[in-house]
This record gives C-alpha cells, structure tokens and sequence, in this order.
C-alpha cells in the first residue's frame, strides 16, 4: 500500500522538500559527505534526539548540495527556465525584509555556513546565531539552490521560535512562494498564521490590491491568495475536518475556545479581586 501511494506521489510531485522541526539542528551540522550522514552529524541528532526518519535525511541531503555552493550551475538552470531565477530573488527578500541579514558560505574548506547582520560587519556561526534564523535558513537556501517549479515544500509549523509579527510575514511571504509556482503544504498551532491566510484569501478580492498592500506588514500585493488555491484541514482526536468556509473564513473552534477561556479567567480574577 505504501508502494502504491508513493508512486502516485511522485506522479503529481516529481520534487518534494521537506523543512522538519529538525531544521534548527540540522542547519548547524557539518555538511553531509558523499550524500552520507557522517559520524559527527549521526552523533549530534542522537544527543539531540532527533530520529534519523526520512524528512530528515532529505533535509541533510537538501543541506549538502546547498553547502556545495554552487550558484554557476543554478545560472544554467536559469537560462533553461527563467522561473527559476524568481526563486533566488525570494531567498534574497527573505534575507534582506525578514531575517535582516544574509547567509553566506565562508569560503574554507569547512565550507562553513555564516549569517552576516545587514547592520554591523559581523560574521556569526550557524550555532550562535537566533533561533529565527535557525528555523529559516534552511528555507533561504532550499530557494536559492535547490528550488524548482512545481516542487512540494513541506514544514512543519513555520511558526517555531518566531516573533508574532515574525509569523505574520511568513504567511504572506509563503503566499509569494505559491504565488511563484511553487506547492505549499504546513501543519500550524498558530492563530496568527490562519488568522493572516484569511485575510489574504480576502484580500485578493479586492478591486484595488495595490492601495490595501500597506495594510500588511511586508507592504506587497504578490502574496494575495486565491481561495480555490487553498485548502484548510482540522485534525483532532482522529478525525480529518474541512474548516475553510464557502465565504474564506477559517472554522478553527479550538484556538477562538482558548482565547474566550483564557480572557474571560480575567474577568473572573478581577470579580474577585472586587469582591475581597
């Protein structure tokens, strides 16, 4: 049955990309030699308990052909199909609107992978660097090596380690990926990040994208999403539910509940306060 299903997989997603919860770790291995887990690497996920399932050797392998750093070849790839060079302009936005900063590879042997602060000339190593950039380096450099059209990227829950406003721009920045050819799909624990997908999906209604654009908080209008692109699916207690509505609003009862428990605890803390 497996068989079965990875076959018609790759059917419809010839290239799959996966950025497990893994990626803040794996980002700051060594990179992989020969496309093989080395020693150190087998050492580190261990400590680190992280199993060696498939989403994260293909993350390692993703990583490897990033570390080889070569952009020559992906110039090539370019000229073959210009959609292609979209994708590094996208790796250089995420640098430079979200991550504030830009991943470089030092030119050593070690081929060590360095963030650059746009502000201060500074070079920080991948173990010391904040988390957020962490958890979206792999994403910068899966966009400028590895990315083609038509790909199947998978994360699991963008919103790890990230700011609220943080997980605000990646929605919109991951509506630019779709929007760019690219096929989308996350898990989330996030209200912010299904709170901002509606307010895409409406968005691309409107008449005057342009005006509403400063409305966001990257300020672009090529992150609006087309609600028939757009699928929204509750998983709980075993069961698989639709909870995007005809009218693009997303029935998420599970967060709207908490956030109602937890301020309406407030309005009882401050009832007793009143009645001591």
């Amino acid at each position: 049955c497996q068989q079965v299903f990875e076959i018609i997989h790759q059917a419809f997603f010839a290239h799959t990309h996966f950025l497990p919860p893994e990626r803040t770790t794996a980002v700051s291995l060594p990179p992989l030699g020969g496309g093989e887990i080395n020693p150190i690497q087998r050492t580190e996920l261990m400590r680190n308990s992280i199993p060696l399932i498939e989403p994260v050797k293909q993350l390692l392998r993703d990583l490897s052909t990033a570390y080889q750093d070569n952009l020559s070849w992906r110039k090539e790839q370019i000229e073959e199909n210009p959609q292609i060079g979209e994708y590094l302009k996208l790796a250089d936005f995420l640098e430079s609107e979200i991550l504030l900063g830009k991943l470089k590879f030092e030119t050593s042997i070690e081929k060590e992978l360095l963030f650059i602060p746009t502000e201060g000339d500074i070079k920080l190593g991948m173990p010391v660097v904040s988390a957020m950039v962490k958890e979206l380096a792999p994403l910068v450099l899966y966009l400028r090596y590895l990315a083609e059209p038509n790909d199947l990227l998978i994360i699991d829950e963008p919103e790890t380690n990230l700011h609220p406003a943080v997980q605000v721009e990646i929605v919109e920045f991951l509506g630019m990926l779709i929007n760019a050819g690219l096929n989308l799909l996350i898990t989330t624990h996030s209200p912010y990040i299904v709170d901002q997908l509606v307010n895409l999906m409406k968005a691309q209604k409107h008449e005057e994208k342009e005006r509403i654009k400063e409305l966001f908080y990257l300020e672009k209008s090529d992150y609006f999403i087309p609600q028939e692109r757009v699928s929204v699916y509750l998983f709980e207690e075993g069961n698989t539910k639709n909870i995007l509505r005809k009218n693009g609003i997303i029935d998420w009862d599970t967060f709207s509940d908490v956030s109602e428990d937890v301020s309406e605890l407030y309005s009882r803390l401050l009832t007793v306060e009143d009645l001591d």
